[in-house]
């Protein structure tokens, strides 16, 4: 595995990755213009890095920083590859670009407690900081379960993972808006 750190250049294979993962998922998947419109519009404050398995992109990550803290707010891997560990690769090169930046805290991004990704991020030693969700709500009106867990939406994760990855990636932009 070889990992590489770069800039629009790379966002195609980041999108590539990144939107598949989220089909995988059952998920729908932000545009890729987005991301394009996060490179450019933070230039100096944005990066890509990707890992790949010869000429794959395997896994690939955006990251973004203020001041002192580097954050990896979209992650993503193939599957299929999965048994390599090249999300190892990519956060050690993303920990050692926040290191070359100055960074004190480097923040890997929202994980569910419990689930896979908050156990990965763990075993590098992140501390969970929790996040506090928001809702106006009429009273005794309940905050709305959104999670992908949520059975009301069982049937629609499932179809969402059977759909071609051009067909997600034409519909998922205009879900997720």
């Amino acid at each position: 595995l070889t990992a590489t750190a770069g800039h629009a250049e790379l966002l195609d294979d980041f999108y590539r990755v990144f939107a598949r993962n989220m089909r995988d998922l059952g998920t729908p998947v932000y545009a890729r213009k987005f991301f394009a419109n996060m490179l450019d519009s933070f230039p100096d404050s944005t990066r890509i890095i990707t890992v790949k398995q010869g000429d794959q992109t395997v896994a690939a990550g955006f990251l973004s920083w203020h001041r002192q803290t580097l954050e990896v707010p979209w992650a993503a891997s193939i599957r299929e590859s999965r048994p390599l560990c090249p999300n190892n690769l990519l956060y050690w090169e993303a920990i050692r670009f926040a290191i070359s930046r100055g960074a004190k805290q480097f923040d890997f991004g929202r994980s569910t407690p419990g689930e896979g990704t908050f156990l990965f991020k763990r075993q590098w030693g992140a501390m969970p900081v929790p996040l506090y969700w928001q809702y106006l709500l009429p009273d005794g009106g309940q905050p709305p379960d959104l999670s992908p867990k949520n059975p009301k939406y069982r049937l629609a994760v499932q179809l969402w993972q059977r759909l071609p990855l051009p067909l997600t990636n034409l519909l998922g932009p205009h879900i997720v808006r």
